[in-house]
């Protein structure tokens, strides 16, 4: 299913810069445009690279929320 440049980014908490630059060295060009549409192998590459990082973050969120009600 196409997403967006800019959802893709947002959900796995990665800068469009980033991602672009990531997808670059791997010989995907893509334009700097918030609006592009991902297809699917261009999605599952940067699922793959950069989901660990967006677990991480969710995790250290939910750590610190539950400090915070304490």
């Amino acid at each position: 299913m196409p997403i967006r440049l800019s959802k893709a980014c947002k959900e796995l908490n990665v800068g469009m810069s980033t991602a672009i630059e990531y997808l670059a060295s791997l010989g995907h060009i893509l334009p700097v445009d918030p609006n592009y549409i991902l297809y699917d192998e261009i999605k599952l590459l940067l699922y793959k690279r950069f989901s660990k990082d967006f677990e991480e973050f969710v995790n250290a969120r939910i750590k610190t929320l539950e400090r915070q009600e304490r």
